[in-house]
């Protein structure tokens, strides 16, 4: 299943607990409402030194046409928000695809 990796990280002075709740309230449900996104997750990094401080799976139906919801005007305000809370140059996409899963039997 086509897959958009993220990672970022909250904007000096904002605390993991409220850059948390902004993604757990705000940016998530708007994600969801996208048509293309399928399902997300987001996971808080517990490494020391690692150059951000989360990862977002985002599963989606395409990276292209997720990447075109992308530019609905009605997310200007999620995406204006989220600069309140998260640093928005240290923020990093990338499309993958699934090549292997497996789950303990």
């Amino acid at each position: 299943m086509p897959t958009m990796i993220f990672t970022y990280s909250p904007k000096a002075g904002v605390s993991a607990a409220d850059f948390e709740r902004f993604l757990r309230e705000v940016d998530q449900p708007a994600t969801l409402r996208m048509p293309s996104a399928i399902s997300s997750r987001i996971l808080r990094i517990t490494s020391e030194k690692a150059p951000f401080a989360y990862v977002e799976l985002l599963e989606v139906t395409s990276c292209e046409q997720f990447l075109q919801d992308g530019k609905d005007p009605s997310l200007a305000p999620v995406l204006a928000q989220w600069g309140d809370y998260g640093n928005p140059s240290e923020v990093k996409a990338y499309q993958a695809i699934e090549c292997y899963s497996g789950k303990k039997a």
